[in-house]
């Protein structure tokens, strides 16, 4: 009986203690006081230690089982450096041993979920700890996380877009300009795993989030010098941006700025380049700290601005903003455009009105050509199809587009893109100017068709507008109250 007493005092003691210090007894953890985690928890806030490697990042054993199969990042926020388990929300807090030959990990979360923003970008700001997008639950995410001390877990901050991103490889390149509070990526995926014939892909725009309103921002897009290839691998975050190897030169991409710089120390560029296994790096009022994860040593390489030269390249495209003087001159033309409308009546020569006339003929002719059902109410009519010997007023081209817009509006609730529209008319291939003009070309003619033919019809059969998803691109779509009636037209 007092065996059985003592092993529940013994378990009951074993609960509260993990309720102390956390959920498990890995709680708390010891690690060698090194020279690298001295110099972490001596060094600046906001700094985030990257580990890098040649077959990818790999683990560090920090003594606790469940986590040797991990990575962890050492981030310095608020005075207070962390540990922060790769693709999980467990989180550490470092503190020297009161003998100071060691370093007390104790965990401060209370998260149980794993495995949902692999490759996440972690950050911190303002004494905050942050982590960004990541993959999990066979798809790449966009959200932002903020951990939060009191609840001891991550909540996720609701942003205006989600844009699915990755800090790994495959890369988005994130970068946070620590003064304004910014957040930049050069690309985004698309695609989710879960879903079929949706394959994982990149969208090649260039995005700040602006982490006061929390809304992303699109800023221009990827040169393609940097689509081709996934050479690129960022070796470490330096203040004005980030040092990326990219299988030839070594660069710092300076988003603010939008530059792109060498490295041109032939030295220098061998030292880096000769970096083999685990190893810690990030930098500190331009020297870069390289710390190797297996023995705790610490190295370090003084690289200034002057190091590098701009070779003219940027980072990205920027989006066009119109100049001054194109603001001035497209003004000038409405004003110009205006007096004329103003004095038309004095510079008209009076004359008989052909134009009513002309008009009359057209629809008369086109009429003759197919002639047609059309009802006092046709908007709510229920429209036949047109019999095989009736003639079709609009050619091939113009056929095949009506059939692919009704298609997506009827069939698949959507609107159809810029693409399929090329496709259709045969213009892929063709410059940008040259697939806008027949775009616009085949879409007048249809319309100017479509009212000849009922007059009593005064909105326009096909519209467009902007993408939802990028405000440069259109998308084009049957009026919805046309979409019953246009069926008597198409093949």
């Amino acid at each position: 009986m007092m065996y059985k007493h003592l092993s529940w005092i013994l378990l009951c003691g074993l609960l509260c203690w993990s309720q102390v210090v956390g959920q498990t007894p890995y709680s708390i953890v010891k690690q060698v006081l090194t020279p690298l985690l001295e110099r972490v928890m001596l060094g600046p806030d906001d700094l985030i230690v990257t580990i890098i490697s040649d077959k990818g990042v790999e683990n560090i054993d920090i003594g606790v089982p469940m986590h040797t199969n991990h990575i962890y990042l050492l981030i310095k926020s608020g005075g207070i450096t962390y540990a922060r388990i790769g693709a999980t929300g467990i989180l550490y807090e470092l503190s020297v041993s009161s003998r100071g030959d060691s370093v007390i990990f104790q965990r401060i979360d209370q998260t149980t979920h794993f495995g949902y923003n692999i490759n996440a970008f972690e950050f911190s700001h303002k004494g905050r700890l942050y982590n960004l997008g990541g993959y999990g639950y066979w798809r790449w995410n966009g959200q932002l996380r903020e951990f939060n001390g009191k609840m001891k877990e991550w909540h996720i901050i609701p942003l205006d877009r989600e844009l699915p991103l990755s800090a790994g490889t495959p890369g988005s390149f994130p970068w946070i300009d620590a003064q304004s509070g910014r957040v930049y990526i050069m690309r985004y995926m698309l695609g989710n795993e879960a879903v079929k014939n949706d394959p994982n892909r990149w969208a090649d725009s260039v995005f700040s989030l602006d982490l006061r309103t929390n809304q992303w921002k699109v800023i221009g897009m990827t040169p393609s010098f940097k689509v081709s290839g996934e050479l690129q691998r960022v070796m470490a975050t330096h203040d004005s941006g980030l040092l990326v190897y990219t299988g030839n030169n070594i660069e710092l991409w300076n988003y603010q700025r939008n530059q792109i710089r060498t490295l041109v120390d032939d030295s220098m560029r061998a030292e880096l380049l000769t970096l083999r296994g685990n190893r810690y790096v990030w930098f500190e009022r331009n020297k870069l700290l390289i710390g190797d994860a297996i023995s705790g040593g610490l190295d370090s390489l003084q690289l200034e601005h002057d190091d590098f030269i701009d070779m003219g390249k940027p980072v990205y495209l920027p989006m066009q903003e119109r100049s001054a003087k194109e603001y001035l001159l497209f003004g000038g033309v409405i004003i110009m455009g205006g007096l004329f409308w103003m004095f038309r009546g004095r510079l008209k020569i009076k004359g008989p009105d052909t134009s009513r006339v002309r008009k009359e003929t057209e629809i008369q002719m086109m009429q003759q050509e197919a002639p047609m059902r059309i009802s006092e109410n046709p908007v709510n009519e229920k429209v036949a199809p047109r019999s095989p010997g009736e003639p079709h007023p609009f050619d091939a081209v113009e056929s095949s587009l009506l059939s692919l817009l009704y298609e997506n509006n009827d069939t698949h609730q959507k609107r159809s893109t810029t693409q399929e529209v090329n496709r259709i008319l045969g213009v892929g291939n063709k410059t940008l100017d040259m697939q806008k003009r027949k775009r616009s070309d085949v879409i007048r003619a249809i319309n100017r068709k479509f009212h000849l033919l009922h007059p009593e019809r005064s909105a326009e059969l096909i519209l467009k507008d902007r993408s939802d998803f990028d405000g440069r691109l259109s998308e084009y779509y049957i009026n919805p109250a046309e979409l019953t009636f246009i069926r008597m037209y198409l093949p």
